[in-house]
């Protein structure tokens, strides 16, 4: 639930799972065999890489760096994107090695090369009560001496 009493869902299940001590983790897999790293989890226990059937699932840090970003001012074609516009969307490389794409929370101190971190947020409002929440990253002094509560 969502502190204004809205069920929170995920825009999709197995990309996220909240640890014991509260925090998010993005969830992955790697290959035991050969070590590569893959992001969302392999459904099937193959590895693209070697070709093995080696792979395991990974809960990342969380932490990373951002790589490239850029600010989405229209809506995407098609009439799937239900999230606010204009919005930032980047690539962050995980500290595991692997790098993704993902919603970005904007702030000044977001720079490329700067360190970053998850964070679960409001994607949409669905009119049955729900909140559907998305994963994003944001930059990770943003939370350090900014007088932010979260």
């Amino acid at each position: 639930m969502t502190d204004d009493g809205r069920e929170a869902t995920p825009v999709m299940d197995g990309l996220w799972k909240v640890q014991e001590d509260g925090q998010p983790k993005l969830i992955g897999s790697r290959c035991t065999s050969c070590g590569e790293v893959f992001f969302p989890k392999k459904e099937m226990n193959f590895c693209a890489h070697c070709h093995k059937n080696t792979v395991s699932e990974i809960a990342f840090s969380g932490a990373g760096r951002l790589i490239a970003f850029t600010k989405v001012e229209r809506q995407p074609a098609g009439g799937f994107y239900k999230g606010k516009v204009p919005y930032l969307y980047g690539i962050v490389q995980l500290e595991e090695g692997v790098n993704i794409y993902s919603h970005l929370i904007e702030d000044s101190s977001l720079a490329i090369g700067g360190k970053v971190e998850l964070v679960i947020d409001k994607f949409y409002e669905e009119a049955d009560y729900r909140d559907v929440m998305i994963f994003k990253f944001q930059a990770k002094q943003s939370l350090e001496g900014m007088g932010r509560d979260e």
